[in-house]
């Protein structure tokens, strides 16, 4: 038993090279990847007419969506842009929302086809639904196994749509929201 101990006190240092390799790698991508993001940014200005959210709203208004809302998503998320079925909410982050890009306008558009597709078909209603529906039966096991692990910090279970519902329900009526 104790020979099989050996063996991985001899080579503990390949396991730590191999988890900052990988740790340097994710940061050289990331920063590359913001390093890229911010030349083309450059590169090709922002010359639409309106900025993605503006526009997403002004769309919205000649669909006729008008229980749909534009909300911007906390500063801290850096990329959630989403669509949230139960609020109603096309959740945009502050960068996509001001921006005149046309692949920030594309974002925006997205959700919006997310938003039309939830109105629209039947089949994607009851889909929807049973997912769910699915995910609400395994949530207490998820959120036992979560906070086993420590996920979200402090053993908190991470958020759940349902937690941005509430955060939407509570910007409609601190007027943070455009109609």
């Amino acid at each position: 038993m104790l020979e099989r101990l050996s063996f991985y006190a001899e080579v503990w240092w390949i396991y730590l090279l191999f988890g900052l390799l990988q740790f340097a790698l994710g940061e050289g991508l990331a920063y590359a990847y913001g390093r890229i993001r911010d030349w083309l940014d450059r590169r090709h200005p922002d010359d639409l007419p309106l900025p993605a959210g503006e526009s997403l709203v002004e769309r919205i208004g000649t669909l006729g969506f008008y229980d749909l809302l534009v909300g911007l998503a906390p500063e801290k998320e850096k990329q959630l842009d989403a669509y949230v079925p139960s609020a109603k909410l096309i959740l945009l982050t502050p960068k996509t929302y001001a921006k005149n890009d046309a692949s920030y306008w594309a974002v925006a558009a997205h959700e919006l086809g997310h938003a039309g597709a939830d109105r629209g078909s039947l089949l994607y209603e009851l889909l929807t639904r049973g997912a769910r529906a699915s995910s609400r039966l395994s949530a207490p096991y998820r959120e036992e196994s979560s906070s086993r692990r420590g996920a979200g910090g402090g053993g908190q279970p991470p958020a759940r749509t349902s937690d941005i519902g509430r955060f939407c329900q509570l910007g409609r009526s601190s007027g943070l929201f455009a109609q």
